[in-house]
């Protein structure tokens, strides 16, 4: 569930809702462009953007869901399963796929580049883009992060982390990250995500709830 331009927008199993964060119930919007399960959402609450995942396409949204633009995604990328914005100038988004995490441009909307130098083209949980660092953690384990801009990527976690769902930043240019084994939060500092699973490793440490 996300919020920007004062409404509220949740990805489900039956399409895209939405509803005011005041008043009003939620309801289904964007029927005509968006059917079926919706994998994610995601908003940029300052420019009232959002984008929207379904199984094969990309939606965008640049006034609150007011009116839509959407694209195919290629056969490469598999399903979608998540989608971060990137670029404001350039309208560039993250898309992470069944076969890998894609960046792709809505001015050149052919070009879907698939991010490797080190990130495996296999399933992800939602990563985390910021301007400083990007982060993803992997469905069958490993959180990978980039300092520039996706060019290259480095495994900051072993296994003793416990297999990681969920990362989102800390505002220090680090990152929270959950697991699926204690549901713990964890701080990452710096480029590393900690070395053991109880978060005592020299670079990680329990968050407290």
């Amino acid at each position: 569930m996300r919020v920007a331009g004062g409404r509220i927008f949740a990805a489900t199993g039956d399409g895209l809702w939405s509803g005011g964060l005041r008043e009003g119930r939620m309801q289904r919007i964007a029927e005509k462009e968006i059917q079926g399960i919706v994998a994610d959402v995601s908003v940029d609450e300052q420019s009232a953007e959002v984008f929207v995942a379904g199984k094969n396409m990309i939606v965008r949204s640049g006034d609150a869901g007011k009116s839509w633009r959407k694209t195919a995604v290629p056969e490469k990328v598999g399903a979608v399963l998540w989608v971060r914005q990137e670029s404001k100038d350039r309208g560039a988004v993250i898309v992470g796929g069944e076969k890998g995490v894609f960046e792709f441009s809505w001015e050149t909307e052919g070009n879907w580049k698939l991010l490797q130098s080190g990130l495996p083209a296999a399933a992800s949980w939602p990563g985390w883009i910021a301007q400083d660092a990007w982060a993803v953690p992997m469905r069958a384990g490993g959180v990978y992060v980039s300092r520039d801009g996706g060019h290259g990527w480095e495994r900051v976690d072993d296994d003793a982390v416990g297999r990681v769902m969920v990362v989102v930043g800390d505002g220090n240019k680090g990152f929270l990250a959950g697991t699926k084994t204690d549901a713990i939060l964890r701080s990452v500092s710096g480029a590393e995500a900690g070395n053991s699973q109880n978060g005592t490793g020299p670079s990680s440490k329990t968050a407290n709830n």
